[in-house]
Order: structure tokens, then C-alpha cells, then sequence
């Protein structure tokens, strides 16, 4: 059976607690409690300086980890990841229109829906295609014309894949990456700096050069230090080749912030109470731990979408402007599998398009066994990389997830075009992406 993994040191802890909280906002009022615990945990911290090491806990120091990561013996993120991805063998292959490729998986052309009216070749949904062979890299240049890629996936993500930039794939993109935090732009191909291990760097620069340098980084991408080179907002304009943009629409910290928000305010104040007590005691912060991951897996993929929908709308209408540019077609949009993120901002194509609920849906029951045909058991779920998540609920693409998606925007706002109105992609602009899709 497998085990929990240990609880982090308190730091770690102490810094979880504060992202969490940090968070929440003005939309968790009341929470006097909190603020007692938080009070009590401070106190409690300075008197933990006058106790002598280790009296607050017995027995052997375990090697601690972070805040819901896996354990593993230390490798990297890939080698590590230990999410259960064992799925039923009863499910069936992936049906047509899929296009049968060796490695890259669930593609196929959105012009397959049925009632869309999309042109041939405008538009694709599809998995990730860093470790495309050279016969599924000779269908997506040749036969299927890429000119531009985007890609949904987290930072985290994009350091578990070890061809995201040495694919041969990606040679003739050029590859921008889109902040979340500061939403600027850089190239993602960026200008290699010396380790701060590097014993040749520090002698020719200077150790105080080096780690200078070091702290500037932005990205590590399989153990090598790497500096991000600014560009210009390459959405302004029409692309002037090919080119791959890196769009992250959610990160395992807005995640986290998000479904603790989503709590009742009596669960909302008893976790975070735990969490802060957790600084501690192992069994609060498991217990704590544990009510967070049993919220995530009874809300599944509704709830994911439910976040992506509300923290993530600057996004979402900047990948559909990105659509909307006829001289970027054929686009092809990405994420892990291409089942959910993708799906959802398919879902959000089709409905500005004007296409019946159950033509979108059948589009979307088509990546139901994505996962399956990615045989890859170190493959991510959305933005986290998370223990204990059901693998039945978070790795199926059923027609009731879309179904329930749908029903809570047009609950919450009227309609999916009043949403699309209120994340700044209006009547104005879904007439530039029929135009787009449907056009000559």
C-alpha cells in the first residue's frame, strides 16, 4: 500500500500557509479565528528558538519534501512523479477523427464538428508534440502546415518534458514565453549563463559575478541555468513566421489559492487553522492536506474549469485573439494530453461559433482515453503534480464534466457569450473569429 509522503519542515509549511492566505483576500471575512490561530502559531514559533532541537518531535528525522509534491529518490521531476495513472483496461481506443500519429496524440481538426462550419486546416487540438518521430513531424510541417503553436502548460510542466526545447519539432518555431506574473514577454530559447557550480565560470568571472547572474534566473530547464531575453508582445501584430507561444492559463499555487477560497468559511478557517498548526505537528498539517485533496477530487474536472474560467479569463481571450488572426492559421492548441485545458478553450471556439451543445460534446468525449494513448505514466494532470488525485475522475474526459461546465457559466453569467464579453473578447471580436474559421 502506498504512504503518504512526509510533511515538509516548517519553513516550507510557514510558506504554504502564507501562499494560501495570501490568496484568499477580502473574500474571506470573518475568519477571526484564523487570525487567533495565527497569532497563537507566532508565539509559538519564537518559543520554538528556547526549546532544544527536537523537542518537538520524537523518533528519526525523515527527509522532508514540499507542500503536495511527490516523493521519489531525487531525480528529476520526471523521474520523480509518481502519480497514479493506471487507468481502466476496459476503456476503448480513441475514435476517429483523430489523426493516427506515432507519438503525438489526440489530434484532429476541429473542422471534423459537426455544425462548426470551420474550413479544413484553420484549427487543431492535440497533446503535447516535443517527442513527435520523424514520420509524425513530416505530417505536421508537411500535410498539416503548422504555423503556430500554443502551449497551456505550467512552468512545472514544461520542466518535465526534456525536449521542450530541443525538440527537433520546434526548430523552425520561434519559441516566446508569455509570464503569468508580470504578463511580459520572452524568448523562450534563451541565452545560457554559467552554473554557480562551475568552477572555470567562477575562476574567469568571479564567484560574486556568477551568483549575481544566478539569482537574475527565471526558468531551469533540465539542470542548466538559463536567462530570459525580454521581446516585444508578439499578439500585437500578424506573426511574421512561424512561431510557438507559451501561454500558461494555471499554476499549482492559483490552483491551491483557488479551491481554498471555493471552501466553506468553517472549512476555509479549520484548514487554514490546521495548515498554521501544522508549522508543528505532522498529523495537523496531513489532516489539513487531506481535506484540501478530498475537496479536489469530489469537485474533479468541473472545478478545474471552474478555476481556469475565473482565474485565468486574460488569458483565455488572449489565446482566442491569437485564433482570431488569420495570418497565424493553422493554429495548433496543446496542453499535456489536449483533453482538458485544451477543451475547454475549444469549448469556448465552438460556443462563440454558435455550435449545439451536442456537437461540442462529442468532440469532447473524443479525449476520453487521452491519456491511454500517451502511455506515459509520468504525464501531468492539468497543473499539478499531486498525490492521491482519483485517477478515474481526473484522467477521463466524460460528456457530464462539459455538461456541468456549461450549465455553471450560463448560471453564473447568462450565457457563454456573456462570458466571453466579460473577459474582454466581445461581439467584435467573435465576428473576427467566425471570420477567421469560416472564411476564405
Amino acid at each position: 500500500a502506498r504512504h503518504p509522503p512526509p510533511p515538509p519542515p516548517a519553513t516550507m509549511r510557514l510558506c504554504v500557509c502564507v501562499l494560501l492566505l495570501s490568496g484568499m483576500g477580502t473574500r474571506t471575512a470573518g475568519l477571526q479565528p484564523v487570525r487567533k490561530a495565527f497569532n497563537l502559531a507566532r508565539r509559538g514559533a519564537a518559543a520554538a528558538k528556547r526549546r532544544p532541537a527536537g523537542a518537538w518531535r520524537r523518533g528519526a528525522v525523515q527527509e522532508k519534501q514540499p507542500f503536495g509534491e511527490s516523493s521519489g529518490s531525487g531525480g528529476s521531476p520526471a523521474e520523480d512523479a509518481t502519480l497514479n495513472l493506471d487507468l481502466p483496461a476496459s476503456m476503448p481506443l480513441s475514435a476517429s477523427p483523430n489523426v493516427p500519429l506515432a507519438t503525438v496524440k489526440n489530434l484532429r481538426d476541429l473542422a471534423s464538428v459537426e455544425g462548426s462550419e470551420i474550413r479544413p486546416r484553420r484549427f487543431f487540438r492535440m497533446g503535447y508534440p516535443s517527442k513527435a518521430t520523424d514520420d509524425d513531424m513530416r505530417v505536421l510541417r508537411e500535410e498539416l502546415g503548422l504555423k503556430t503553436l500554443i502551449d497551456l502548460r505550467s512552468d512545472k510542466e514544461l520542466c518535465m518534458d526534456d525536449q521542450v526545447d530541443c525538440s527537433p519539432y520546434y526548430d523552425h518555431f520561434q519559441s516566446l514565453r508569455r509570464s503569468r506574473a508580470t504578463t511580459e514577454w520572452y524568448n523562450f530559447c534563451m541565452e545560457t549563463i554559467p552554473e554557480p557550480s562551475n568552477t572555470h565560470a567562477q575562476e574567469s568571472l568571479g564567484k560574486k559575478a556568477v551568483k549575481k547572474a544566478a539569482k537574475k534566473v527565471k526558468s531551469k530547464v533540465r539542470g542548466t541555468y538559463r536567462k530570459p531575453v525580454k521581446v516585444e508582445d508578439p499578439t500585437l501584430g500578424p506573426a511574421p513566421g512561424p512561431q510557438r507561444l507559451l501561454i500558461s492559463i494555471m499554476d499549482e499555487a492559483t490552483y491551491k489559492k483557488g479551491v481554498l477560497v471555493r471552501l466553506r468559511k468553517r472549512h476555509q478557517a479549520l484548514v487554514t487553522f490546521m495548515l498554521i498548526g501544522g508549522i508543528f505537528s505532522k498529523r495537523l498539517y496531513e489532516k489539513a492536506r487531506q481535506l484540501v485533496l478530498d475537496y479536489v477530487n469530489d469537485g474533479g474536472l468541473p472545478l478545474l474549469n471552474d478555476l481556469l474560467l475565473s482565474y485565468s479569463g486574460e488569458e483565455l481571450a488572449l489565446i482566442l485573439k491569437v485564433v482570431s488572426d488569420r495570418t497565424r492559421h493553422p493554429v495548433g492548441l496543446y496542453c499535456t494530453a489536449g483533453k482538458d485545458r485544451t477543451g475547454l478553450i475549444t469549448m469556448l471556439i465552438l460556443s462563440a461559433l454558435g455550435v449545439p451543445d451536442e456537437a461540442l460534446l462529442n468532440d469532447y468525449i473524443l479525449s476520453d482515453t487521452a491519456y491511454k494513448d500517451l502511455n506515459d505514466n509520468k504525464a501531468m494532470v492539468g497543473a499539478l503534480e499531486q498525490q492521491n488525485l482519483d485517477a478515474e475522475t481526473f484522467l477521463r474526459a466524460p460528456r457530464e464534466v462539459m455538461e456541468t461546465t456549461l450549465a455553471q457559466v450560463r448560471e453564473q453569467y447568462g450565457s457563454v457569450n456573456n462570458y466571453l464579453d466579460a473577459i474582454g473578447f466581445d461581439a467584435a471580436w467573435r465576428a473576427k473569429l467566425k471570420d477567421a474559421l469560416r472564411g476564405e
